[in-house]
């Protein structure tokens, strides 16, 4: 039982960093029009975090536009911290648009977009935007 109890804790802690890359504030969308808005923020650690927050980025613009069909383009207010690779504090503040909305919907779940291209491509806007490098 004790053995279990450790692999159960290692377990959750493996989680916890995988997921410490991005954090939504709340899943607010704020809609003027047929643009939503949503705010997103994550903490850099390492480029693992990068790769995180893009698929992030991905699942939320998925569920933004599966949940608003009136929608035709989702911004997202990225805020990233954290250090880059000389260890100098960085706080910046990203503009992700994605306009075609209908070329999301068309993705079969969440997990589909977020773990294919599209949560690569929202990796490396962020990462070259966020002055990291």
């Amino acid at each position: 039982m004790k053995d279990l109890m450790k692999f159960a804790l290692a377990v959750f802690v493996l989680i916890a960093l995988i997921y410490e890359g991005c954090s939504c504030e709340g899943g607010r969308v704020s809609v003027s029009g047929t643009t939503g808005t949503t705010k997103m923020s994550a903490r850099y650690n390492s480029n693992r975090s990068i790769a995180v927050a893009g698929r992030d980025v991905a699942a939320r613009i998925y569920s933004v536009a599966t949940k608003h069909k009136e929608l035709r383009k989702v911004v997202v207010e990225f805020t990233l911290t954290g250090e880059n690779s000389y260890g100098k504090k960085v706080e910046t503040s990203i503009i992700i648009v994605e306009d075609d909305l209908d070329e999301v919907r068309k993705f079969a779940d969440k997990d589909s977009y977020q773990y294919g291209y599209a949560g690569e491509v929202y990796a490396a806007m962020i990462m070259a935007k966020s002055g990291l490098y």
